[in-house]
């Protein structure tokens, strides 16, 4: 008889820049088997990423791969496994700026807007951090 096909795939996930993915590593259940027989489990999965994990790492997409299957229930004897890459999306993270409220009383001339516009004082950033 011959093995049951199995396919342990690693589920897509989307994170925001600025924030670290932590579903990477051995033990993890970010992953999807499809052909289990009798209800047999898989224990955990091992997920490498080509990036992304970092707080720090660039907007784009990277691959998830599944590896290194490990019984639950199941005998892996009894399976050919074969492992399907997921994506981590990394999406943009909001920035904004507001300006704090400025006033002078009316002398029939514009603010300065071109000093104004210079001075970080004059702002409030928020979504920003340096990494």
């Amino acid at each position: 008889m011959s093995p049951a096909p199995l396919t342990i795939t690693a589920n897509s996930a989307i994170k925001t820049y600025g924030t670290a993915y932590t579903a990477v590593g051995t033990g993890q259940t970010a992953f999807t088997p499809t052909g289990l027989q009798n209800d047999e489990s898989v224990g955990s999965v091992t997920i490498t990423a080509s990036g992304g994990t970092l707080a720090a790492d660039a907007v784009g997409a990277y691959t998830l791969m599944p590896s290194a299957a490990t019984a639950g229930t199941l005998n892996a004897n009894n399976y050919a496994i074969t492992y399907a890459g997921g994506t981590l999306t990394v999406n943009s993270a909001q920035l904004t700026v507001t300006p704090n409220a400025a006033s002078r009383i009316y002398d029939g001339t514009t603010l300065p807007n071109s000093t104004y516009s210079r001075d970080p004082a004059n702002y409030t950033i928020s979504g920003f951090s340096e990494q």
